[in-house]
């Protein structure tokens, strides 16, 4: 076999090899049983024509039988023998034509199939003159015995067909039989000579191929000596960086976690920062909408201090002109007067009239001039009330402004101090994130560094390995380096 096929190239071919005379043997083998099939199908399906063929021939003879037994019940003039004779007969009538119908259904040789052809004219002959005999014995005896003889000729013929078919079935039975134990040498012969020959040509082939083999061999385990031991080194720096990778992720881990507790602690307290900004907000919002509400009422207070100084001039007025009423009055009782005196006694009483119309006019004027004064000075204060309230109200719309202000800027500080809960609880979040993940890396780094010193037993094993092939594969050993020596 050529060197320079590698080893899967070797053993395809002796595989291919093996492939083919499998197949080969198989194709003989199986044509060699199927011809041997073929022939016990063949012996089977005589043997079952033979069995309806003894069945037809055992028949004839039941319905000579039969007629014998019409005659013996027609002398004893029994009734039920008469009908149970009828039923048989018909039966064994039934079974013949059916044995014959099969047989002529098989596959069978033309020469049985001629001879059952022959059989089929005596055949219908003899069961026509048994079913009539068997009727006949009964009704008219007499002319039943005159006829056996041409029913026992018959008879004969019928069985000298059915004994030439008999003969033949016998004859091809023999024939099969022969040629079935031929078949049957020939498939044990194929396959005894075949196996041996295929056998002999595999072992050949692999003691080729296995001579063939070793020397690539003992090259690859040199090759895989070398890669074990570049293994091995890499594997002892895999170790040594897994292991301060290891020691570099749990410090960080221990980092992440203190960095962690502080800023729970820093989130907390903006939570509770948060929570005052949102009562201070919720108090401002009361104490602008109280400042509003007041700043409304002290309007509502001016525009009634604006109205009490227009009643009040509207008072001074009217005082005024009472007090040019009671002017006139006087006036119009001096004269009243003057003309009572005039007139004399005729204008006494007139005169007493007039003095206290006057009277009563002069005291209608002192009371107009003092409400008059007392209204003045109910107009100066109501003006000063005017002005005090005009400043209270403009004071009070100053703090209502800078109540809103303070009000927008706690909205401002709550809705900061909301935002900035959220950005660090986001943050303490990201936190955790990252400390699991620095959990697993170190958890992983670990598991690094146990699977590279998992992975140095197994180069170190591999090595062995190496050895233990190349002794068994007849090469040298020592092509294949300590894992001691390599550093």
């Amino acid at each position: 076999m050529p060197m320079n096929l590698n080893v899967n190239q070797k053993v395809g071919i002796l595989a291919a090899t093996a492939a083919v005379l499998i197949i080969t043997l198989t194709g003989i083998v199986g044509y060699n049983y199927a011809l041997l099939s073929e022939r016990n199908a063949q012996v089977v399906v005589l043997f079952q024509a033979q069995q309806s063929h003894q069945i037809g021939d055992m028949m004839h003879d039941a319905l000579r039988s039969d007629v014998f037994t019409a005659q013996d019940a027609s002398r004893r003039r029994d009734a039920a023998a008469r009908d149970a004779v009828l039923q048989d007969t018909a039966e064994h009538i039934e079974t013949i034509r059916k044995a014959i119908a099969e047989n002529s259904a098989r596959k069978l040789s033309p020469a049985i199939h001629a001879a059952l052809a022959e059989v089929s004219a005596p055949l219908d002959a003899y069961l026509k003159a048994s079913e009539s005999m068997v009727s006949m014995a009964w009704d008219d005896l007499a002319r039943c015995e005159k006829r056996m003889s041409e029913y026992t000729r018959l008879f004969g013929e019928l069985e000298e067909s059915l004994g030439r078919v008999g003969e033949l079935f016998e004859s091809e039975a023999i024939k099969m039989n022969t040629a079935s134990t031929v078949a049957a040498n020939r498939f044990v012969q194929t396959l005894r000579y075949g196996a041996g020959a295929a056998l002999l040509l595999l072992c050949a082939l692999a003691v080729l191929v296995a001579r063939s083999i070793p020397r690539p061999f003992a090259e690859v385990i040199g090759e895989l000596g070398e890669l074990a031991d570049n293994n091995i080194v890499s594997a002892r720096e895999v170790t040594a960086a897994s292991q301060s990778l290891a020691d570099g992720a749990s410090q960080q881990a221990a980092s992440l976690e203190e960095v962690s507790a502080t800023l729970e602690e820093l989130v907390s307290m903006t939570k509770r920062n948060a929570d005052s900004a949102e009562s201070g907000k919720k108090s401002a919002n009361a104490a602008r909408v109280a400042a509003e509400a007041g700043a409304r009422e002290m309007a509502l207070m001016q525009s009634a201090m604006g109205a009490i100084r227009q009643s009040s001039e509207e008072i001074g007025k009217i005082i005024k002109t009472i007090d040019e009423i009671a002017f006139q009055t006087n006036i119009l009782a001096l004269n009243a007067a003057v003309e009572a005196a005039r007139a004399g006694e005729a204008g006494a009483g007139f005169a007493v009239v007039a003095n206290e119309v006057r009277s009563l006019a002069q005291r209608s004027a002192v009371a107009a001039r003092e409400t008059a004064d007392k209204i003045a000075l109910a107009g100066e204060r109501s003006t000063q009330g005017v002005q005090i309230s005009d400043r209270v109200a403009s004071g009070l719309g100053e703090i209502v402004a800078k109540v809103r202000e303070v009000d927008g800027l706690v909205v401002e500080v709550a809705d900061a101090s909301q935002e900035q809960k959220t950005g660090l609880e986001q943050i303490n979040a990201t936190i955790a994130q990252m400390d699991k993940v620095t959990q697993a890396n170190s958890a992983t780094a670990e598991q690094t560094a146990s699977a590279a010193v998992q992975l140095t037993a197994k180069s170190d094993a591999l090595h062995a390995a190496m050895k233990h092939l190349a002794r068994l594969v007849g090469g040298d050993a020592s092509v294949t380096h300590s894992p001691s020596e390599v550093r």
